[in-house]
C-alpha cells in the first residue's frame, strides 16, 4: 500500500498564499514548512494533515522565528473512497462552501466568525484551515450521548451558522438558491446516484431491525409496522430539498458528534462550539440541522425530556443574531412557523439517525476494514444494513442501545399514521 500511495505535499507557492492569507501581509519570510499526516495514511472520506510554517515576520532574516500550524483536509488517494467522493460531489460541497462562506464574510456578516474555521486555501487537492485543536477544540466521544452543555453549545453554533445565511439573504434581497445551485451529496433520489445502493440498504436495515429487535409487527393503530415505515423512510429525500413551505439556509446537513468540536474551560465545562465538515451541506429549513443534531447526539430519554427547551434555546440564539445583524427575526421566521418546521423535520433526523448509526458508532477501525473489504461486505454495504447491526449488536450494548432507540423513535411516529 506504501508504495501505490503518495506522499501528499504543498508547494511554497501555496503554503505563501496561505500565510498572505492569514497574516493580511506579505512581508514574511518562509523558513521552512511541513505536512505531518494525522493517524494513519488512509482516510475514510479523506486524509487529514497538520501543516507546520515557520517564518520570519517581516524582510529581515536576523529577527526570530514564528510558527504557525494550519489543519488540512487532502482529497482522498485510495481508489474507492476517490470514486465515493467524485461520485457524490462531497469534496467539491466542501470547496464550494468554503468559497461561500468567504463571500458572506466579504460582506461583513460577522455571525460566522464564532462557528466555523476560517479556511485560507482551496484546491481540488487541499482544503487549509485554522488548526481549532491548537485553539483547544476537540470532537467528542462519538460512542457516547451529549451532555445538556454540549447540546446546548452546539445549537448556538447552528444558530450562528443559520443567522449567516439570513443575513447574507436580506441584505441581498434574493434567495442563495438564485445565486448558486446546492446539489444534493447524501440523500440523493437521482437512480443514478452513486451513494442509492448504500442508502437503500440502509433503510432495509431500518426495515428488517423491526424483527431484529423484536418490535411488534403492528402499531397502535392497527397498521403493519414495517409497510408503514417502508412507506415513511423514503420521505427523507423530499424533506432534504428546499423547502417551498417554510424558509430555508445553508444547513450543514450531517450534524453528529465527529463534525461538532467544543472547547472547554478549566473546569471541563463545555464553552464553544464549531462546525466542521460541510461535505453534504445543502439548503434547507434551520429546523433540519436542529433536529438532526438533537437525534443524532442524545438519548431518547434525554429528547423527551429536554426537546423544546432545546428548540428554544436554538430559536433566542438566533434570533439574537437576526436582531444584531438590523433584522426583525419575526419577519423572516416567526416562532411558531419555526415550531411547525420543527415538527416536520422531527421525521428527518429520526431517519437520518436510523440510518446512520449501524455504520458510524461502529470503531473507527472497523469501519475502514469494513469499506476496505466491499467484496465481503458486499451484502451489508449494497443491499441491507441489518447484517451489520446483527453482527455487532450483541458486542456493544451502547451501539445496540441506540439502534434500537431510534427504531422506537420511529416506531412512535408511526404509531399514529
Amino acid at each position: 500500500m506504501e508504495e501505490t500511495l503518495q506522499r501528499p505535499a504543498l508547494s511554497e507557492d501555496e503554503v505563501s498564499q496561505i500565510l498572505r492569507k492569514k497574516l493580511e501581509s506579505d512581508k514574511f519570510i518562509i523558513v521552512s514548512f511541513t505536512l505531518d499526516m494525522l493517524g494513519e495514511w488512509i482516510g475514510l472520506c479523506g486524509d487529514h494533515a497538520i501543516l507546520n510554517v515557520n517564518i520570519k515576520p517581516g524582510n529581515d532574516l536576523k529577527t526570530s522565528e514564528t510558527r504557525f500550524t494550519f489543519f488540512v483536509k487532502l482529497f482522498p488517494r485510495v481508489p474507492f473512497v476517490i470514486e465515493f467522493i467524485e461520485g457524490t460531489g462531497a469534496f467539491k460541497k466542501e470547496i464550494f462552501m468554503y468559497k461561500l462562506f468567504a463571500v458572506m464574510e466579504d460582506e461583513e456578516i460577522k455571525t460566522l466568525d464564532e462557528c466555523i474555521p476560517r479556511c485560507y486555501f482551496a484546491s481540488d487537492k487541499y482544503i487549509v484551515m485554522d488548526n481549532l485543536i491548537e485553539k483547544g477544540y476537540k470532537s467528542l466521544n462519538k460512542h457516547e450521548v451529549f451532555d445538556w452543555d454540549s447540546v446546548k453549545v452546539a445549537l448556538e453554533a447552528l444558530a450562528r451558522l443559520h443567522a449567516s445565511s439570513l443575513l447574507y439573504e436580506e441584505k441581498k434581497s434574493r434567495r442563495l438558491t438564485d445565486l448558486y445551485e446546492f446539489a444534493e451529496s447524501y440523500y440523493n433520489d437521482r437512480e443514478d446516484f452513486p451513494l442509492k445502493k448504500e442508502i437503500n440498504a440502509a433503510i432495509t436495515g431500518v426495515l428488517n431491525s423491526i424483527e431484529l429487535f423484536n418490535f411488534p409487527k403492528k402499531l397502535i393503530s392497527g397498521k403493519d409496522f414495517r409497510t408503514v415505515l417502508s412507506q415513511v423512510c423514503p420521505q427523507v429525500y423530499d424533506l432534504v430539498k428546499p423547502s417551498k413551505k417554510f424558509r430555508n439556509v445553508v444547513c450543514h446537513g450531517d450534524i453528529w458528534a465527529t463534525n461538532v468540536v467544543i472547547k472547554h474551560d478549566e473546569n471541563n465545562k463545555p464553552v464553544k462550539g464549531r462546525l466542521v465538515d460541510f461535505q453534504c451541506a445543502r439548503y434547507a429549513p434551520p429546523a433540519q440541522d436542529v433536529m438532526s443534531l438533537i437525534h443524532l447526539t442524545t438519548s431518547r430519554e434525554f429528547r423527551k425530556r429536554f426537546m423544546y427547551n432545546l428548540i428554544g434555546i436554538y430559536y433566542t440564539d438566533l434570533e439574537k443574531h437576526v436582531t444584531l445583524g438590523g433584522y426583525d427575526m419575526k419577519k423572516i421566521i416567526p416562532f411558531e412557523e419555526f415550531l411547525a418546521s420543527c415538527e416536520e423535520q422531527k421525521l428527518f433526523g429520526m431517519i437520518q439517525a436510523a440510518t446512520y448509526f449501524p455504520l458510524i458508532l461502529l470503531d473507527g477501525q472497523t469501519v475502514k476494514e469494513y469499506f476496505g473489504d466491499q467484496e465481503k461486505n458486499k451484502k451489508s454495504l449494497f443491499e441491507d444494513r441489518s447484517v451489520l447491526v446483527r453482527e455487532y449488536m450483541d458486542k456493544d450494548e451502547k451501539y445496540k442501545n441506540r439502534i434500537r432507540d431510534s427504531i422506537q423513535d420511529l416506531k412512535d411516529y408511526c404509531d399514529y399514521l
